[in-house]
């Protein structure tokens, strides 16, 4: 999924799941982060399906996170979103401020008082999309901080967890409702590769209903509207709700599949999209996944984080309301455990992360919800 914080999404679940770090009504942001007596917007959870589309851009989310220009503060004060959104219109600072009443997002409250919610699950990189999907396919953005269409329509040539799949021998499946985005993989463009694309309206409720779906699944959103149908990435200004109907889709599906017993589920988001999150983001003791430096006029040297972001572990192994975990988000790590230490990461920093195995507490699985 894509482009929404932690708190706008899960920050009011805390009527619910007290457990988990999400808001109390009492945090805020100053108009200008530098004037202590400037105006403050507090958090609210009104959030609308429908809304305007926050900046997150790289230097849009370093302002964001330090209120400034200086990067050298830790812990990272959260304190700019009001002052980046505010520079862009005059309702954008409420916007970025609000969240969802666990009523309005039924589903993923379901979900989450039901399964895993992550409250430590952060962005890899604070930057916009790409960078943030190359990582969770391959441990890194190769330098990438930002969309360049060009560095896209050329491709990136970095190892990805598909190839070690392949080369252990493992299956692997794109189902896509748009252009894929895992052909920005030059590796992935290989004709071996062509019959590894399914489409979504057509194959995915087939496979899962044959017990074909293969040892590891990446379901792609819809990024834009179609003719047959709207966007469903939550992405602003795409309708949240068309989101919910699509989590659901995808989880009754694989929840109706002869495979459900043997399957976890991750949903995530991309990147936090100009959302407010009160959690500080990691700023010291990230190590850089391959000592590439980002472009001018930066520099980034991807040792710190993005900010948090929405984050769900579903399988009929684990028990309700299960989370709180730490996770730097180098996604990898979730097949390398699933399959055993044999298997080998991609990059030698990835066995950073904690393994998701501590996280099925059951010795045999229990009957899930029906959403």
């Amino acid at each position: 999924m894509e482009n929404r914080s932690f708190d706008h999404i899960l920050g009011w679940l805390k009527s619910t799941r007290p457990d988990i770090d999400g808001l109390t009504g009492t945090e805020s942001n100053k108009i200008s982060a530098t004037d202590p007596d400037s105006p403050e917007v507090f958090v609210s959870d009104d959030a609308i399906f429908v809304d305007s589309d926050p900046g997150h851009s790289f230097q849009a989310i370093r302002e964001q996170i330090f209120g400034s220009n200086d990067t050298r503060r830790s812990p990272a004060p959260m304190n700019g979103f009001v002052q980046q959104a505010a520079n862009m219109s005059e309702t954008m600072a409420r916007t970025v401020m609000s969240g969802f009443h666990p009523t309005r997002i039924p589903v993923f409250t379901t979900l989450a008082n039901e399964f895993a919610v992550f409250d430590r699950w952060f962005a890899s990189v604070p930057a916009s999309t790409q960078p943030n999907r190359f990582y969770v396919h391959s441990a890194t953005s190769h330098g990438a901080t930002s969309n360049v269409r060009k560095d896209l329509i050329r491709g990136f040539p970095q190892k990805t967890i598909f190839d070690s799949l392949d080369e252990n021998g493992l299956s692997f499946g794109i189902y896509y409702q748009s252009i894929p985005a895992t052909l920005f993989f030059s590796s992935l463009r290989k004709l071996k590769n062509i019959f590894k694309f399914h489409n979504y309206a057509l194959k995915f409720k087939s496979h899962a209903a044959e017990g074909k779906l293969p040892n590891y699944v990446v379901v792609e959103q819809r990024w834009y509207d179609v003719p047959f149908g709207l966007a469903n990435d939550d992405h602003p200004s795409h309708d949240v709700a068309e989101g919910q109907k699509f989590v659901k889709e995808v989880y009754e599906i694989l929840r109706a599949s002869p495979q459900w017993k043997e399957m976890a589920f991750l949903i995530t988001y991309d990147e936090h999209g100009g959302f407010y999150d009160h959690v500080p983001t990691p700023v010291t003791g990230v190590p850089s996944p391959d000592g590439i430096v980002g472009p001018d006029p930066f520099y980034f040297r991807f040792d710190r984080l993005g900010v948090r972001v929405p984050t769900f572990l579903i399988s009929p192994w684990i028990d309700r309301g299960t989370g709180k975990c730490l996770i730097i988000c180098l996604c990898e790590n979730f097949v390398l455990h699933a399959y055993g230490d044999s298997f080998p990461p991609i990059l030698s920093g990835i066995r950073i992360l904690p393994p998701f195995d501590v996280l099925m507490s059951f010795s045999f699985p229990r009957k899930s919800c029906c959403l």
